[in-house]
């Protein structure tokens, strides 16, 4: 992932890997257990030549000969950054099945500030998710779904149900149409569409 933004061109660069795996706890395959880990190289940087300052004005003109006036200790930096998840899924019984998960990102909070005064932290950050699956007939599933964040001193919770209409359930072949609700807690009403089509999902959401 590349990003360059703003006049200074401040520039963040990050590479990193996904690996997971899926254990099946029993032999009726009714129980797994799924983990992962992300391990990522980050890096950033900015050019302050190209930045102006306010200790950079003399009598009305800009002059790029005089000191900033800032205390930068540094423009350009790398660090390691690392999330790791795990998930469990549960068939309840032929109509219904179950998913619980959590995970944690950012497990150095590592500082990324140009100062050194170490005044810009990324948090470490946990999710934790539940899904059920009520299959109430051959064509609709009713999908009850709750997630929860914490991240510093914020906070969030969004609940809410999708209506999944299925056209066709085959091994080889998939069509289904959903429609979901949802609510973020004290904040924001959620809608959103999601077509199946065979192995591909497309979605569509308004926040």
């Amino acid at each position: 992932n590349n990003d360059k933004s703003g006049d200074g061109s401040f520039i963040t660069n990050q590479a990193g890997i996904s690996l997971a795996y899926l254990k099946k706890l029993n032999k009726d395959s009714s129980s797994f257990l799924s983990f992962g880990i992300q391990p990522s190289l980050i890096s950033r940087s900015i050019n302050l030549s190209k930045l102006s300052f306010d200790n950079q004005f003399s009598d009305g003109a800009y002059n790029s000969a005089i000191t900033n006036g800032e205390n930068f200790s540094r423009t350009n930096f790398q660090f390691l950054d690392l999330s790791a998840g795990i998930s469990f899924y549960q068939k309840i019984n032929q109509h219904s099945n179950a998913t619980l998960g959590f995970s944690y990102a950012h497990f150095s909070s590592q500082n990324t500030s140009f100062f050194s005064d170490k005044s810009t932290v990324i948090n470490p950050k946990f999710v934790a998710h539940a899904t059920f699956v009520f299959n109430l007939s051959e064509s609709f599933d009713l999908i009850p779904v709750v997630m929860y964040e914490n991240q510093n001193k914020a906070k969030e919770i969004v609940a809410g149900t999708q209506a999944r209409f299925i056209f066709e359930n085959r091994s080889d072949k998939t069509r289904a149409f959903s429609l979901g609700a949802f609510m973020r807690l004290k904040d924001a009403f959620i809608v959103n569409a999601q077509l199946d089509y065979n192995r591909y999902r497309f979605g569509l959401s308004y926040d």
